[in-house]
């Protein structure tokens, strides 16, 4: 149903699910999604920090999924609790939690076993780093990263570590990304405007966001983090 559109209906079922299983986390994970999507943040934070309470003992187990980045036939790779931990800093994120969403990536950091997980864990905890001045702890991030790494899936995240390592700038970054089409330029482009905003260059970020809006899908979470952070500053998506 979710994956038809139908996301009100989706979220519908997954109450169901929670009602029927509340102790299964994978409801509220699903759910949350869905509540992302539909600007229902509040909503979405609560089930994600239930999905979180309860794996909390809870074993891992590992996800496949079909790569759809620049590597065709290949599948990736991540876990459920990696997972969790993911979108809740992603959700603490796009509603401007900039703590929240550090600590939610630091736990996503050490469910992450493999360096897929590792480079996008990196990518989204540096940006609410950087909007809290700590830029030490986000520069050491990138201690880990190399300009030889092996990728599936994860590339425009590790193109956007590279950049805040001084292998490119933000305006070379934004051009490149401008011309490997939309999906690929939101990622990066968000990045940028996360970076502007963290350096004061506010009227940069704002231009950076009206072009996401401009290029982008309402249901995609990059063009979510880029209207809210224009809400935030007074001006309309």
């Amino acid at each position: 149903t979710g994956i038809l559109g139908n996301f009100m209906e989706a979220a519908a079922l997954y109450s169901k699910g929670v009602d029927r299983w509340p102790d299964d986390p994978r409801f509220y994970r699903f759910r949350g999604h869905r509540f992302v999507i539909l600007r229902r943040l509040e909503l979405a934070m609560r089930d994600f920090e239930r999905a979180a309470e309860l794996i909390r003992d809870r074993p891992d187990e590992p996800e496949l999924y079909a790569s759809g980045g620049k590597s065709e036939n290949k599948m990736g790779v991540s876990s459920f609790n990696w997972n969790v931990y993911y979108h809740q800093g992603f959700t603490y994120y796009a509603a401007g939690l900039s703590e929240q969403a550090v600590e939610a990536y630091l736990d996503c950091m050490k469910a992450a076993d493999n360096l897929e997980s590792r480079v996008a864990t990196s990518h989204w905890l540096y940006m609410p780093l950087i909007r809290l001045g700590r830029w030490g702890e986000a520069e050491k991030l990138l201690e880990s990263i190399q300009t030889d790494m092996e990728l599936i899936e994860v590339g425009d995240y590790y193109e956007t570590l590279l950049m805040y390592k001084g292998h490119s700038t933000p305006e070379k970054l934004l051009e490149k990304a401008r011309g490997e089409g939309t999906v690929r330029f939101m990622t990066r482009a968000q990045a940028v405007g996360n970076l502007y905003m963290a350096r004061g260059e506010t009227d940069k970020a704002v231009e950076v966001y009206r072009e996401i809006l401009r290029k982008g899908n309402w249901t995609g979470g990059v063009y979510l983090c880029a209207e809210a952070e224009l809400m935030r500053l007074g001006y309309s998506p």
